[in-house]
């Protein structure tokens, strides 16, 4: 991610970005939530959740959205 950023710095990018982008933000959440189990994966684990926490605030999603999102309703 660094070098790209360096290279591009109109267009940066975040790990949680790609990663959202990827597989989506339930199917994401769900990962981040399987990796919170692990011994070995869950501090990036908790750092992830925070980061897509944060990016939902950003977007200024409500929380009735988060919730239509993880289908928790």
């Amino acid at each position: 991610m660094k070098e790209y950023n360096t290279a591009n710095p109109k267009y940066r990018a975040t790990l949680i970005g790609t990663l959202v982008k990827h597989y989506g933000d339930e199917n994401l959440a769900n990962i981040i939530d399987a990796a919170m189990s692990v011994k070995d994966t869950a501090t990036i684990a908790k750092r992830l959740q925070s980061e897509q926490f944060q990016l939902w605030m950003q977007k200024r999603l409500s929380p009735n959205a988060i919730f239509d999102v993880l289908h928790l309703d």
